[in-house]
């Protein structure tokens, strides 16, 4: 009787209870992350942010071009430190030893 119910309760109905929950939690963060990411790229470029931009990320001429805008809203978000990009960087300059700007795979040894 009682105890067959309870231990199929233990067995199945906590942990089924458990997985709704996190399930129902996974959905609102997911919308508050996405909400989040939009609230920071609808959100207009500071001057610090324009100066930031245009001289120390992607381009070298004092214009913000399109990489340089998604890198500058990648660390917005947090989802890119300056660290992570400079060493991304230093990679891409090792890759393009002519240093054209354009990396090609051909240009790429095998591994």
């Amino acid at each position: 009787g009682p105890a067959l119910f309870c231990g199929f309760y233990c067995l199945f109905g906590i942990p089924l209870m458990a997985l709704t929950m996190a399930t129902i939690a996974r959905v609102l963060v997911e919308r508050y992350i996405v909400d989040e990411e939009l609230a920071a790229i609808t959100r207009p470029l500071t001057p610090t942010e324009c100066k930031f931009a245009s001289k120390s990320l992607c381009s070298t001429d004092s214009a913000i071009h399109l990489s340089d805008y998604i890198v500058l809203q990648l660390m917005r978000q947090g989802k890119l430190s300056v660290e992570s990009f400079e060493f991304m960087k230093r990679q891409y300059q090792i890759m393009d030893q002519r240093r054209f700007w354009l990396w090609k795979v051909a240009d790429q040894d095998p591994i």
